[in-house]
Formats: C-alpha cells, structure tokens, sequence
C-alpha cells in the first residue's frame, strides 16, 4: 500500500517506508473492483482507496500520534493530529 497519493496542492508523496515492516489490511470493495488500504503503527493510521492493482490510489486518512515520553509502564502522547 505504499502507494504515490496526489495531496490537494497536486504533490504527489509515499508515506511508508519500504524498509519497514506495517500491520496493514486489504479490505475488497463489493460495489466495485476497488479496495480499501488500512496500515496501522504505534505512530500513525492510513487508510486510502484504489483500483486493480494500485491504480488511481486516494488518500481518505492519515492521523499521526507524536510520542512525547516513555516511562516504565505508562506512554504520553500529544493529541492526534489531522495531516490531510
């Protein structure tokens, strides 16, 4: 799913890494041939929309969470915010 999304000021970018390995889910459209991408990290959620085999990929979402601090069993984080 790391495909080349076009933001709305028309650049295009990829937002994965291709060295990283992601929780990730392909999820089939039944109205259509296309399908719903959803990759999940501790970081960040994706979720996008695209044709047969990766063409005219959408992004719908991208939300990151910016971990502030680690403590032995308690995780701080800022609030999540909206990159789209």
């Amino acid at each position: 799913m790391n495909l080349e999304y076009e933001l709305e000021n028309g650049t295009k970018v990829k937002l994965l890494n291709n060295n990283n390995v992601y929780l990730g889910q392909q999820i089939e459209r039944q109205s259509s041939d296309g399908c719903y991408g959803v990759v999940v990290t501790f970081e960040f959620i994706l979720v996008c929309e695209y044709g047969c085999g990766g063409s005219n990929p959408t992004l719908l979402l991208y939300k990151i969470r910016y971990l502030v601090g680690f403590y032995p069993s308690l995780l701080c984080y800022l609030p999540i915010t909206d990159y789209l």
